[in-house]
C-alpha cells in the first residue's frame, strides 16, 4: 500500500465526522474525563444511553495521572474492589488493607472500559457554557479548548443531552455558570455540613458521595465538583469516593432518563 497523505486527511475528517454525528442530541453529556465522569460514563453507555464524554485536556484521566505527589501509584479502599473489577482495573491488595493501582494503569483502563461500553469521547473540548429551556439543563455549548485559551472569538457549537452531569473537578463549571446565569444557589440540607476543606479522607470521601446529586432539572454534580461546590474534606490520593460517585451519578440520570421517557 502506498501511503497517501490527502487519504490520510480524510479519513480522518470522515471518520471524526461520523463519530460525533450520532451524539449531538444525546441521553447523557458529561463534562469532564477524570475519574469521576468516564465512571459515570461507563454505567450510563452500558445501560444502553447515549453518552458523549467532553474532555477538555488531550488526555481524559484528571487527577489520577499524578497519583500521590507524583509518585504514580493510587489508592482506593478495600469497598471499590467490586466496582475496579468491572471496569477491567486489575489492583494489588496491600498489606495495609488497601486496594493500590499504578495510575497509568487505573486511567487506561477506565477509558477502555467507557469506551467499550458505548461511551463517546471528544478529548480537547470546551464546554463553555450550557443550554436551558423551560428551567431544564438540556445541553452544553462547546468550542476547542485551543481557541478557548487563546481568547479568539470563534463561534461555538453545541450537544444537547437529557440529563448533563458536571465532572469538570475542582473548577464545577457547569454548575458554577448554571448558578451565575440563573440567579440560583446550591440546595441546603437541614443536617449540619462540615464546612472545611482540610485533609480527613475518610469523611472527605463519604461525602463527596453523599452529595453526588442533581443541582437543578437536567443536571447533576459529581466528583470533585461536588467537594468544590459543597466545601467538603479533601481526600487526597484516595479514589474510591469518585467511582461511587459516578456510579450514582449514573444512577440518578438513569432514573430520570426513565421518568422522562415513561
Amino acid at each position: 500500500m502506498v501511503i497517501n497523505d490527502i487519504k490520510i486527511t480524510r479519513s480522518i475528517i470522515e471518520e471524526y465526522y461520523a463519530f460525533t454525528r450520532d451524539f449531538l442530541d444525546c441521553d447523557v453529556v458529561i463534562v469532564g474525563g477524570g475519574p469521576a465522569g468516564m465512571t459515570a460514563a461507563y454505567y450510563t453507555a452500558q445501560q444502553g444511553l447515549r453518552t458523549v464524554v467532553l474532555e477538555s485536556r488531550l488526555s481524559p484521566g484528571g487527577g489520577m495521572w499524578g497519583g500521590g505527589m507524583f509518585f504514580n501509584q493510587i489508592v482506593f479502599q478495600p469497598e471499590a474492589g467490586e466496582i475496579l473489577q468491572e471496569l477491567g482495573i486489575s489492583y494489588t491488595a496491600n498489606r495495609e488493607g488497601y486496594l493500590v493501582v499504578p495510575s497509568y494503569r487505573a486511567v487506561a483502563s477506565l477509558i477502555l472500559a467507557a469506551d467499550r461500553a458505548g461511551a463517546r469521547i471528544l478529548n480537547g473540548i470546551t464546554a463553555e457554557d450550557i443550554m436551558v429551556r423551560e428551567n431544564r439543563v438540556c445541553g452544553v455549548v462547546i468550542n476547542w479548548t485551543a481557541a478557548v485559551k487563546l481568547g479568539m472569538h470563534v463561534d461555538p457549537l453545541c450537544i444537547g443531552g437529557k440529563v448533563v452531569i458536571d465532572a469538570t473537578g475542582h473548577d464545577a463549571g457547569i454548575v458554577r455558570t448554571y448558578l451565575d446565569k440563573s440567579g440560583g444557589s446550591l440546595p441546603e440540607d437541614e443536617e449540619e455540613r462540615i464546612r472545611t476543606s482540610s485533609m480527613w479522607a475518610a469523611k472527605g470521601e463519604e461525602m463527596v458521595v453523599e452529595y453526588t446529586r442533581f443541582i437543578t432539572e437536567g443536571l447533576i454534580a459529581c466528583g470533585m465538583s461536588v467537594s468544590s461546590l459543597f466545601n467538603t474534606p479533601r481526600m487526597g490520593p484516595i479514589f474510591g469516593g469518585m467511582l461511587f460517585s459516578g456510579r450514582k451519578a449514573a444512577e440518578l440520570a438513569l432514573d430520570y432518563i426513565r421518568k422522562v421517557k415513561a
